[in-house]
Order: structure tokens, then sequence, then C-alpha cells
């Protein structure tokens, strides 16, 4: 085992399941008023729930990343050396990053999470829409709205990681696991600043406008009103605990008025979680009217 590959290794300590695995203000039902209906043990089960869907929806990006739109443009002409080199150590670190994510899953549950690449519990895309993200995904030069996501996302993750290593209540097995995914991150987002000024930047306003349509249509679908993962985690939490099958009804109707709801959005992507993506909104035109997507954007 290489000293990158020990880096990136779960320790052998057991996990500790009377502890969160996830800030509880981080989570969707806490800005839901049936958050207080729960009880103490209801809440913890599903901040455990929440983080390992959280595991699935960053193994679920970063896969796309390293696996498809990494590579095509590391071998890209259009693609500065000294960049294409960075790239390089993007991809592998993403790839590293996955199975981390998926082996702290299967550590707390392995019949429920698999090792295998784009193998899920709790997200269910539909098969159209992959394929759809497929498809551009093979030409990132072109639909490069991608580039907007990955910034949020390593932002929000630096944010969330940052989150976990401060509270101490946090199950120890998680917070190493984010403190590790901390130390890559900071990069990333530099790279991903990179790649806004070498293929956002120059492209022709039609470009543009295709892209951000795509950006909204990605990001409201996926990391923004809470959908079909939210509902599963739902799920697996009545699945737990069948004394809440009568909530059933309200925790669904609760999760879905989420959409409309700032405080949330807030907990997602704002000022405060994704400074440097925000900042860039405000200096592009092509971005007006975005807080009508992410409704804690609100443009200077």
């Amino acid at each position: 085992m290489t000293n990158k590959q020990s880096k990136y290794a779960l320790s052998n300590d057991e996990i500790d399941f009377n502890k969160p695995f996830h800030p509880a203000h981080l989570t969707t039902l806490y800005h839901t008023p049936s958050w207080q209906h729960l009880s103490p043990d209801q809440q913890l089960a599903y901040t455990q729930h929440y983080g390992l869907y959280l595991n699935e929806q960053t193994a679920f990006f970063e896969e796309q990343l390293a696996e498809i739109i990494l590579p095509t443009l590391q071998h890209s002409p259009d693609t500065p050396r000294e960049l294409a080199q960075s790239l390089k150590i993007f991809q592998q670190e993403e790839r590293e990053h996955t199975r981390m994510f998926r082996a702290l899953s299967n550590k707390v549950n392995p019949t429920k999470f698999s090792l295998d690449s784009e193998a899920y519990y709790f997200i269910k895309v539909p098969p159209l829409m992959l394929k759809m993200m497929r498809l551009i995904s093979n030409r990132p030069q072109f639909f490069n709205y991608w580039i907007w996501l990955a910034l949020l996302q390593e932002e929000r993750s630096i944010a969330i990681s940052r989150a976990c290593i401060n509270d101490d209540e946090i199950e120890p097995t998680f917070q190493k696991t984010h403190l590790i995914h901390l130390q890559d991150e900071a990069n990333h987002v530099q790279w991903d600043l990179q790649l806004l000024d070498q293929f956002w930047k120059p492209s022709s306003k039609w470009k543009k406008s295709i892209n951000v349509f795509l950006f909204h249509r990605i990001m409201r679908e996926f990391f923004t009103a809470p959908k079909r993962a939210a509902i599963n985690v739902i799920n697996e939490l009545i699945a737990q605990f069948p004394e809440l099958e009568p909530m059933r009804p309200t925790l669904y109707s609760d999760i879905k008025k989420l959409k409309t709801s700032v405080s949330y959005h807030s907990s997602l992507y704002s000022r405060t979680l994704t400074p440097r993506a925000f900042k860039l909104f405000d200096q592009l035109p092509e971005f007006n009217g975005l807080e009508n997507t992410l409704l804690a954007y609100d443009p200077a």
C-alpha cells in the first residue's frame, strides 16, 4: 500500500452508532416542523441515514467528474499542459474520495451499501435523465455548466467537512473521513476557478445561455429541492421506527414544502457556505435571475 493510498484508508475502529453521522442543522428534515416531533433516538437515526445519503451524493457527483469529464479534458488540445496535469491529480483524488465514502457506508452496512461504482441505495436517478447526463458529460467543453456544479459542490463539501470536524458529537470515523476530504478540496476549488477562466468565460453568449439553462435544470433536479432521495431517507427512518408510519404523509408534505424555503436553501448554498461561487455569480450577467433557483442567493 502506497502512502497516497493509505491516506484514504479507513481506520479499523468500530462505528459508534450512538453518535450522529452528520450535523442535524445541515440535514433536510431539520428545517421542517416535523423535526420537533421526532424523539431523540429518531433524530439521531435520521442524521445517520442522512450522513449515508450524503456519502452517496458525493460519490455520485465525483464519479461523473472523475470517470467522464476530467479524462476528456485532460486530453483536449484546448487544455493547457499545466492545467491538464492538475486535472490528472484532480481525477485521481476524486476517485479516491469516491472509494473512501463508499467504503465508509459499506462499513456501516455492507448489505445496503455496495463498494461497486454507480451502485446506490438512496439515490435513484431516472434512466432517461441519467442517459442525458452521460451524453452531455462526454462533451464537457461545450456543455460546460458542470464547472459551476463542481465549484458549488466543492465549496459546499468544504463547509460540510468543517462542520463535521468541528462538532465533537459527530461519529469519529465520519469526522476522520471528512478531514481527509477537506485536505484535498481547497485545491479542487482553485482548479475549478481555472476551468472557468479557460472554458466558461471565453464562451459565446448563445453557448452560455444553453449552459445556464442546463445549470438551472440540473440544480433544481438534484441539488436544491428535496425529491426522491430525500423521500427514500424518510422511508428508511420509518422502516427503522414503524411507529412513525402515521406521520408519513406529514413528513412527505413537509419535505416537499422545502422547495420554497429560503432557510433550507441557505443550509445548502449561501454566501457563507459557497462564497467564491456567489461572488462570481454577482459579476456575470448570464446569471441574472439565479435567485429563482438558488433561493438564498441575494444579488449583490
